[in-house]
């Protein structure tokens, strides 16, 4: 059984004006980034592209990741490991992503950054 929950991180907030600079990560933006196909997509594509490591392990790694503003998973880091090989397993299934639909504030395409639980059964 495979389980998904995001969460978003923000390294940046916006000030208190509507401008916004394209560059800042957005806390949490008008509209959030979507998965093509939303979460139940995002789980199966998880699932059919997760390499098992050579060593079973079970456990979750912890994938923080940006969500550029043209849709593309960038800026990999391991947020909380499992084990060396499980933490990358993590993060190539991470990026083969496809392009997400990025998030928006004020009409105007964000960076947003998440962080996603990989599990490994």
């Amino acid at each position: 059984m495979t389980t998904l929950t995001l969460s978003t991180i923000g390294a940046i907030g916006q000030s208190g004006n509507d401008k916004v600079d394209i560059e800042e990560i957005v806390n949490t933006p008008e509209y959030s980034a979507s998965f093509p196909g939303g979460v139940d997509s995002l789980k199966s594509f998880i699932k059919k592209n997760l390499a098992q490591p050579t060593k079973k392990k079970v456990g979750r790694v912890f994938v923080a990741f940006v969500i550029d503003k043209d849709g593309t998973a960038c800026d990999f880091e391991i947020a909380k490991g499992l084990t060396a090989e499980c933490d990358e397993k993590a993060i190539e299934v991470i990026k083969k992503m496809p392009k997400w639909t990025p998030g928006t504030q004020s009409g105007k395409p964000v960076r947003q950054r998440f962080v996603m639980p990989v599990i490994f059964e």
